[in-house]
């Protein structure tokens, strides 16, 4: 799609960083992955049919996965590991004015050249937030995609969590399709939310891999996601099993 659709296909609402699910959706990811997750075990507490054991192995296993993604997405001793990675390949935070730089960071920064505007400052030490917020660009150095490591690790969870949980012997199918349930019914069934939250995921990741990041970033966003959730399942088994 990137290569060789027309540009209204590769340039459009859903692909633009302002679009409102990349807004309230992807940019809050784990909060509703964790209150679809919450939705999915709530409801099998409430009609007592789920097993400690399987109850407490999700639970460390989700844990682990939301220290994982703390860790690579939003703060690790400093810089969260993903800025970590871009910054130690060469990355920097580069084209910030002086005037926008915090008497707090500016020992982080230093004078890179000279502008019609005055001096431009850059910095190998703040996080890709802190750019950002003070309006810099994020340029060299690898820089693993977020948005791929977030949408996989999140719908990932999602499905594995809801397999271990809802096995065939609860027939979900007839519950699902069972004559006396309305339509608001089947809707919010937490299956079916969970669902509409990883197919709308999978949708983001598309919008993100068509136009975002090299597709070197982008595997690097996935082996990451790929990696957390193998770790936190083998961790799990030998706690517990």
């Amino acid at each position: 799609m990137s290569l060789f659709s027309p540009d209204e296909t590769v340039h459009n609402y859903f692909t633009s960083s302002g679009n409102l699910v990349n807004r309230y959706f992807v940019k809050q990811g784990w909060f509703w992955t964790m209150v679809t997750y919450t939705n999915l075990v709530l409801n099998k507490v409430k009609r007592r049919v789920l097993q400690r054991k399987a109850l407490l192995i999700s639970v460390m296993r989700v844990s682990l996965i939301t220290i994982c993604w703390f860790l690579f997405t939003q703060w690790c001793f400093g810089p969260p590991l993903m800025d970590k990675i871009f910054l130690m390949t060469g990355g920097q935070c580069t084209n910030i004015e002086q005037s926008s730089i915090p008497a707090t960071l500016k020992s982080l920064f230093e004078n890179t050249l000279s502008t019609t505007n005055g001096q431009s400052f850059s910095s190998s030490f703040v996080s890709s937030a802190t750019c950002r917020r003070l309006k810099g660009s994020w340029e060299g150095g690898h820089d693993p995609s977020g948005h791929v490591f977030l949408l996989t690790l999140s719908s990932t969870l999602l499905i594995v969590e809801s397999i271990e949980l809802y096995t065939s012997e609860d027939n979900l199918v007839q519950e699902l399709f069972a004559k006396n349930l309305s339509w608001i019914q089947f809707i919010v069934h937490p299956i079916i939310l969970t669902l509409v939250v990883v197919l709308t995921g999978l949708n983001m990741l598309l919008m993100t891999i068509v136009k975002y990041h090299s597709l070197k970033e982008q595997l690097g966003g996935l082996s990451a996601a790929l990696v957390v959730i193998w770790m936190a399942n083998r961790i799990v088994k030998a706690l517990v099993l």
